[in-house]
């Protein structure tokens, strides 16, 4: 097997050093000079021989130190410079590099630098960002599947799910979107791709577009007052429950839907025929909740 690089040159007052590498599969670590101090500004230039197609992947690296002493922490920046002090959020950053970035080492005696170098596929999800939350998902893994649009040909399509967090409204049905999980980034990419997350299956509104006649009268306030059950489309796995009030034995309005049901499918909105015997031809739109939706970026 190739190196990953076969050397980063390094010049300090007119001389050429070679770092020692070791690599294996998707990692290079380089140290140099051992855990010895660096006594004086370095300035490493980097060779990449690894034959990696530039299409499909990219390397990238991240600087730090590991035998400082606390408050002498150090760490690469975006200009390839090790500074001192933590990295931001306390986590060590990493960087594209090519051939030809130079690393930059000040004076200071810094000892025991490292560089590790990662191979990253090119036209790979970087994030995703939830845009609508949606609710009313039920898992008891408390995660759900979701679907990114394919890779363009010769690449690999990404892959992940979407971590389920509870709803703060308590008027809604169990839990809401709270973020996506990646677990395969992808390759090839060259524009974002969609991704897609299933409906939660259950009622989100329900509004009486004919009352009917004959309907006994009764309020929602009364818990054994008049309801119906909406299951009149592609039959749910648990019907939602909707009470309503009747006056003068016409449906006036829905007062409460008691549960949203589950395992709704299909058409997000649809006509409803209101079972409340022994009343008839009252109907309602019943619409059901959307799927949530996310955005990626490479």
């Amino acid at each position: 097997m190739r190196s990953l690089f076969a050397g980063i040159r390094n010049s300090r007052r007119g001389r050429q050093r070679k770092w020692q590498a070791r690599h294996d599969q998707a990692l290079a670590t380089f140290e140099p000079l051992e855990s010895r101090a660096l006594l004086a500004a370095m300035t490493f230039t980097i060779e990449d021989n690894s034959g990696l197609d530039p299409t499909k992947y990219a390397l990238y690296a991240m600087g730090s130190n590991f035998t400082s002493s606390a408050g002498t922490n150090w760490y690469m920046n975006s200009s390839f410079t090790f500074v001192n002090g933590a990295p931001p959020s306390n986590q060590t950053p990493s960087y594209k590099v090519v051939s030809g970035n130079t690393i930059n080492v000040p004076d200071g005696g810094l000892a025991g630098m490292r560089l590790y170098f990662f191979v990253v596929p090119v036209g790979g999800v970087a994030s995703a960002t939830v845009t609508d939350a949606s609710y009313g998902y039920q898992s008891s893994t408390g995660t759900i599947p979701v679907t990114f649009s394919a890779a363009p040909e010769g690449g690999e399509t990404a892959q992940g799910y979407a971590q389920l967090v509870a709803t703060s409204d308590p008027t809604l049905d169990v839990n809401k979107v709270g973020s996506i999980v990646i677990t395969n980034p992808g390759r090839g990419y060259t524009s974002p791709p969609t991704i897609t997350i299933p409906v939660p299956g259950v009622v989100d509104t329900v509004t009486v577009t004919n009352g009917g006649s004959g309907y006994p009268n009764g309020s929602a306030s009364d818990n054994n007052g008049p309801a119906f059950l909406v299951s009149y489309h592609s039959p749910p796995a648990f019907p939602a429950d909707v009470h309503v009030t009747v006056t003068t034995s016409v449906v006036q309005n829905i007062t409460r839907i008691t549960n949203r049901g589950s395992g709704y499918q299909g058409t997000q909105s649809f006509t409803q025929p209101i079972v409340i015997s022994p009343g008839s031809g009252g109907e309602a739109t019943v619409t059901l909740v959307s799927a949530a939706t996310a955005t990626s970026t490479l």
